[in-house]
């Protein structure tokens, strides 16, 4: 019984070998909303966004009784400036699901904007977070059921507090750097005699858009990215390249190491904007990674910009 529920718990999580949730979503859109793993990006575009995201990994990935317990998340977030302040604010509910497992979080995020020089903006951000985490233990399927973590039964659910911060920097809309760490606290939540630790994980990313084609009805840039995220135990990395053409359509394809293929692909019409990915693994092929991962991004964004103040008409030199 402990075997399989290390497999199903500890087996599916991206970035640690250990008794560990996934703590740290996997979404291979990273590039489109950069807040997503950094709170110092809240803000960024100028414009009030409501965004969202579904991803359904390894699909179609079941137990001994034909359950899915493939790791499933879903995210919806809103971020907007302050000008007032020079900052930035956010917050984000994210959904996840892993085997039997489940775990919400409510994040709130915070940004302090430092304009330095023509359109480069410096940014400092933290968040603030308390996730809800529950195991169905009744749901296992037991090949020892004198295993000690069946003492308990039930839905068994616990409620920790995370925080962290971050560093982003941009120009303009051509490229965006930015430093994250995640999980700072490294909470331990116990669900009945399974304990799961937050693990602090740093993260960095980035994108640069290369203008190849600049003609009056015709433009088209080349993008390439990256993400690296770690725990400090493990590492995983992802290299991305996408096109853009006229700032309204973008397709492309990344590797994430050790990992697989990403098909990349979105549009934007006026406020609106839709994004499509799918991961094929290139690693190991077992009965979790022979079927692919998908993923859907959705977002509207509502520009607004800072009050012009007025000019007085009253001038020393006209008395």
């Amino acid at each position: 019984m402990k075997k399989t529920i290390l497999t199903i718990i500890a087996g599916l999580t991206i970035i640690s070998s250990a008794i560990h949730a996934q703590q740290i979503s996997q979404f291979s859109q990273y590039m489109v909303r950069p807040v997503i793993y950094n709170p110092a990006a809240a803000g960024h575009s100028d414009a009030v966004c409501v965004f969202g995201a579904g991803r359904s990994q390894w699909m179609g990935y079941s137990d001994e009784a034909g359950v899915n317990i493939n790791p499933v998340n879903y995210l919806v977030g809103v971020s907007a400036p302050v000008f007032a302040i020079n900052s930035g604010i956010g917050f984000q509910l994210n959904s996840g699901k892993l085997g039997y497992q489940t775990r919400t979080d409510f994040r709130l995020d915070y940004a302090y904007k430092i304009n330095i020089g023509d359109d480069h903006i410096l940014s400092f951000g933290a968040y603030g977070q308390l996730s809800r985490l529950s195991l169905d233990i009744d749901k296992l399927n037991p090949l020892d059921i004198t295993d000690p973590l069946l003492l308990k039964t039930g839905v068994q659910k616990d409620m920790i507090p995370e925080t962290g911060f971050g560093i982003f920097y941009a120009s303009s809309d051509r490229w965006f750097a930015g430093v994250t760490v995640l999980n700072l606290i490294g909470s331990k939540a116990i669900l009945g005699n399974l304990e799961i630790n937050d693990q602090m994980t740093f993260v960095a990313q980035g994108q640069y858009k290369f203008r190849l084609i600049d003609e009056r009805f015709r433009k088209f840039d080349l993008a390439p990215s990256f993400l690296v995220k770690s725990n400090f135990s493990s590492t995983q990395v992802e290299l991305d390249m996408l096109g853009y053409l006229n700032d309204k359509i973008w397709f492309g394809a990344g590797y994430r190491l050790q990992d697989g293929v990403i098909l990349l692909g979105g549009a934007q019409i006026a406020s609106f904007a839709i994004g499509l990915s799918y991961d094929v693994s290139t690693g190991k092929v077992t009965d979790a990674t022979k079927s692919g991962s998908a993923e859907l991004h959705l977002s509207y964004c509502l520009p607004i910009f800072p009050k012009v103040k007025r000019e007085s008409g009253f001038n020393t030199r006209h008395l």
